[in-house]
């Protein structure tokens, strides 16, 4: 008689695991050599992959389209959890005028994204090469589209990691000398901001 622990652990695809008889549940089991489950129309069962074994139990959705060539995988290697795209762009939809919220493990929350009904306007992070930088710009059909940084509060917007701000000139002058040409010598408004090291400094808006 063979044994029956180990014919069991062999056994591929949908099963009742027994780890805990006390909560009995269901789990799909994988391949060891593959490690894959693969999620496609009937249509393309007996398609080619084209992809390596992989380390981690990992899934697989394809498209109906391209299937071997578009796909979304979601596995996790036990340090970081993946989801990767092929041939296609991740999109996360969220309800119009809904927020989406992206927590923690320990349930902190890290970032809120709020739609807007009718949006047309956006934001967009890029990446950059070597000696470039990256950037975060407000993109839409609008031709002339601002960007807002809206602090809380009292709260200030904090600018760059320098530990010091510096002066022009190593004594005080007058504002009335520094006013650009045409632009007046009154200060109207003063920006203020903060430096690593968490100390108020004020820039100087000039207006007629």
């Amino acid at each position: 008689m063979g044994d029956g622990a180990n014919q069991h652990k062999s056994f591929v695809g949908f099963r009742r695991m027994i780890g805990d008889e006390t909560n009995p549940t269901f789990g799909i089991i994988v391949h060891d050599a593959s490690k894959a489950l693969h999620i496609c129309e009937a249509a393309d069962a007996d398609t080619d992959w084209n992809v390596s074994a992989d380390s981690h139990p990992s899934v697989y959705i394809h498209s109906a389209t391209t299937p071997a060539t578009e796909y979304v995988k979601i596995y996790t290697d036990a340090t970081t959890a993946y989801i990767k795209c092929a041939g296609a762009v991740l999109n996360i939809d969220v309800p119009a005028s809904g927020t989406q919220t992206f927590s923690a493990n320990s349930g902190e929350e890290i970032l809120i994204l709020t739609a807007t009904t009718s949006a047309v306007n956006e934001i967009t992070i890029t990446s950059a090469a070597t000696t470039a930088s990256p950037t975060i710009g407000a993109t839409g059909s609008g031709a002339n589209i601002g960007l807002k940084l809206i602090g809380k509060g009292t709260g200030i917007l904090q600018v760059g990691g320098t530990t010091s701000w510096t002066a022009n000139g190593t004594s005080g002058v007058l504002l009335t000398t520094m006013g650009p040409t045409a632009a007046g010598t009154n200060v109207a408004e003063w920006f203020t901001v903060q430096d690593a090291n968490g100390s108020v400094r004020y820039i100087p808006a000039w207006g007629a």
